[in-house]
């Protein structure tokens, strides 16, 4: 099982997934290993996939010649929809459309089983021009695209959670306004460490950011997060969540406490 959260930034684009994959065989769950989520693509794509490891492995072969192909034309589009428009039809023509044939046949066989290991979620960041963009695509590869008013986006087990989180945390801690790179990378690993808190299980730590922007030179970017400055925001969610309760409480009994009722005049009698 997997979470992965991206958000589209003033600045880059920002993924964050866990660490956790289940084997199986025939749909039934046997084991969980860690393994690494996130691609990064000569530099310049971040890939995160949730479904079947192989569909990863393929899509991370093919998005890498579609990049290669394609980069001084199709990217450089000032508008998203011709990215995400030939970014699916690599995805299908490659390998998603046989996956989906063959499991439609095989279910007949083999039943929901089948279905379920054709299943998978994508999520790209990529340069868009001079600026960035962040696409989702579904299991039969459908493209979104993430943009100001909705600027993030999830996918994996458990997208009640995750996207409530975000939700959640966009609307009261940052009014709704757009986030740099470096607020991001502290949302969306607030988020996940609470979804893998809440989640019943299939998910787990560490957890693996990696982010696209430009470099001081200009030039676009794609890099994962080391150690170091994971360490630098775990520290910081530290503080955040020791913070939190030591305002909710100050907030409540200046609000609600002894002191608040002594300006509340008794209700009238009959």
């Amino acid at each position: 099982m997997t979470v992965i959260a991206g958000y589209l930034c003033t600045d880059g684009v920002v993924l964050v997934a866990d660490s956790a994959a289940t084997l199986g065989v025939s749909g039934v769950q046997t084991i969980t290993q860690r393994v690494r989520k996130l691609q990064i693509i000569d530099d310049s794509l971040i890939l995160g996939v949730s479904g079947p490891v192989g569909f990863a492995q393929r899509a991370t072969y093919h998005l890498g010649e579609l990049w290669r192909d394609e980069q001084k034309k199709t990217f450089a589009a000032t508008e998203v929809v011709p990215i995400m428009e030939k970014i699916r039809a690599k995805i299908w023509d490659s390998f998603l459309n046989v996956e989906i044939r063959v499991a439609t046949v095989s279910k007949q066989l083999f039943g929901q089983a089948s279905i379920q290991s054709s299943l998978a979620g994508f999520l790209i960041g990529a340069p868009m021009g001079d600026s960035f963009c962040l696409m989702q695509f579904d299991q039969q590869a459908a493209p979104e695209a993430a943009t100001e008013d909705l600027p993030f986006m999830t996918i994996g087990c458990i997208p009640r959670i995750t996207d409530t989180l975000l939700g959640f945390a966009r609307h009261h801690f940052w009014a709704d306004r757009a986030l740099n790179t470096g607020e991001a990378e502290f949302t969306l690993m607030w988020t996940l460490e609470e979804a893998i808190r809440l989640a019943p299980g299939g998910v787990s730590r560490p957890l693996e950011v990696a982010v696209l922007r430009k470099t001081e030179s200009g030039d676009t970017f794609a890099r994962k997060l080391p150690d170091v400055e994971l360490e630098e925001h775990r520290g910081k969610l530290q503080e955040f969540e020791k913070e939190l309760p030591d305002r909710f409480n100050e907030w409540v009994s200046h609000t609600f406490g002894p002191a608040a009722a002594e300006g509340v005049s008794n209700p009238p009698t009959t």
